[in-house]
């Protein structure tokens, strides 16, 4: 399937980054990956991964794993990002 991309503009994107920001005390920009997650399936959809800048990532090799920090920092990121799309009135045919 071929890539589906949203606009870093966009105004989801900008929520979204801005928790990360938040939460990470960064200021980081968004990443492009024409990589082959759900999003090229679902359209209109960004995906957020858990790895962090400067970190080596092992996600879908063997052993698999994450730091139980990371994974609480990520926690953090989704449940922020969750409540910033509700509130954004965010749905599924958005």
């Amino acid at each position: 399937a071929p890539a589906s991309l949203v606009r870093e503009d966009d105004h989801h994107v900008q929520a979204l980054l801005d928790i990360y920001n938040k939460v990470m005390n960064a200021d980081e920009k968004p990443f492009i990956s024409d990589s082959g997650s759900y999003a090229k399936v679902v359209g209109n959809c960004v995906s957020m991964g858990p790895v962090f800048p400067d970190q080596e990532s092992g996600f879908h090799q063997m052993n698999e794993r994450i730091s139980l920090d990371d994974c609480v920092k990520c926690l953090e990121i989704y449940h922020k990002a969750i409540l910033k799309l509700l509130d954004l009135g965010y749905s599924i045919d958005s």
